[in-house]
């Protein structure tokens, strides 16, 4: 069986090569996509972090804040009979083994590694916040 970490010449081809499609990847404002390495798998695992907030409540019209404004957002939103929310990382990661990323061209690499990540953290936002009369409908 073949070494495929970053030892490996073939594994850190396939590693920098995704690191510079990333350096090169722009999507939503405070959406960052970073890759990690698993030696022991021989494998990588594409992470996703987002900004968002819980979603226990039924489907809400929320009034977020940050920083020093919470307090007066808090107030606000308690005025105009909204939830206030603090948005808190979300991540979602998905697992690559080296043997199959080593088999991808650099477009398949943008389309089916990266891309295709991106959709699947998306199609977890829509699973967590899609509601019929107040109930998930996915989860």
């Amino acid at each position: 069986m073949m070494n495929l970490s970053l030892t490996s010449d073939s594994g850190r081809k396939t590693y920098h090569l995704l690191h510079d499609i990333l350096t090169k990847i722009s999507y939503k404002p405070g959406w960052k996509i970073v890759i990690c390495e698993e030696q022991s798998e021989h494998a990588f695992t594409v992470i996703v972090a987002y900004e968002g907030y819980e979603s226990k409540n039924a489907a809400i019209t929320p009034v977020c804040g940050r920083g020093l404004e919470i307090n007066a957002t808090k107030v606000a939103a308690r005025l105009l009979g909204k939830t206030f929310c603090q948005p808190e990382t979300r991540y979602f990661h998905r697992k690559f083994y080296m043997l199959d990323l080593e088999r991808m061209t650099p477009d398949n690499l943008i389309k089916y590694v990266i891309a295709d990540t991106i959709k699947q953290a998306e199609m977890h936002e829509l699973e967590r916040w899609f509601k019929f009369e107040g109930d998930t409908v996915f989860e």
